[in-house]
């Protein structure tokens, strides 16, 4: 889709507003925040860690705080075949959830610990809880 200008739009990102709800208690009730904040969902307290996760969905993670030699998640999105999250936010979604089942050793491995550490959840980590941080993520973007 281009505008009058000629560029293009970037698709609208839909989410499930009650889910990302659930998403936001889920990332406090998991202790994420004693490492990152998510402000853009008024999750401002806590950690000074991690990064601000408020545009994880567009690639924009890991520059803050120098974590990783820089924006982790873009690199993360390219290393997985996704060179603008923005374009194709479905896809985005998709490998946000990737990275929070499996992590990723060599880019995130704190993350990648984290990931392990959360597969004791079970199936309720990879049914509930991550569909629920994704649809938060995707509440962020599409203020973006």
């Amino acid at each position: 889709m281009a505008t009058t200008t000629g560029q293009a739009t970037p698709p609208k990102i839909t989410y499930d507003e009650n889910l990302a709800k659930k998403g936001i208690q889920y990332f406090k009730d998991l202790a994420c925040n004693a490492c990152h904040t998510v402000k853009a969902v008024g999750i401002e307290v806590g950690g000074n860690i991690g990064p601000d996760l408020s545009k994880a969905m567009l690639g924009s993670v890991g520059v803050e705080k120098g974590t990783a030699g820089g924006p982790m998640m873009m690199k993360y999105f390219e290393k997985n075949g996704l060179k603008d999250p923005a374009a194709d936010p479905q896809k985005a979604a998709q490998l946000v959830a990737k990275f929070l089942a499996e992590g990723d050793e060599e880019l995130a491995p704190t993350m990648a610990a984290q990931a392990a550490f959360k597969q004791q959840l079970g199936d309720k980590w990879v049914n509930e809880y991550i569909p629920a941080l994704v649809e938060m993520l995707k509440i962020v973007a599409a203020k973006n």
